[in-house]
């Protein structure tokens, strides 16, 4: 079985160093832009503080979207189910 399968495995080995200096060049321009990328990161960290206050905002402000919405529920039926030309237009999900 295993020198069956011989002359594929060399074909993948020489395959694989076919493409070596290509990975090599991934791996520096990886190298190249790593700063890149720890500055985004830091960026990232700096501005983190105004993020969480919006998010805190949104919690402060969630009881008042929370009444509008179930306002909405409360008066769905009536803005949706609407006579027209004596036939009622009323979406599956109120009819359950």
């Amino acid at each position: 079985m295993a020198f069956r399968y011989t002359p594929w495995v060399f074909r993948f080995i020489s395959f694989a160093f076919r493409y070596t200096p290509w990975a090599i060049k991934f791996i520096s321009l990886a190298f190249r832009y790593t700063p890149w990328a720890i500055r985004f990161i830091s960026l990232a960290f700096r501005y983190t503080p105004w993020a969480f206050r919006f998010i805190r905002l949104d919690f402060r402000y969630t009881p008042w979207a929370i009444r509008f919405i179930s306002l909405d529920l409360k008066y769905m039926p009536w803005a949706i189910i609407i006579k027209k030309e004596n036939k009622i237009i009323c979406p599956p999900f109120l009819l359950l």
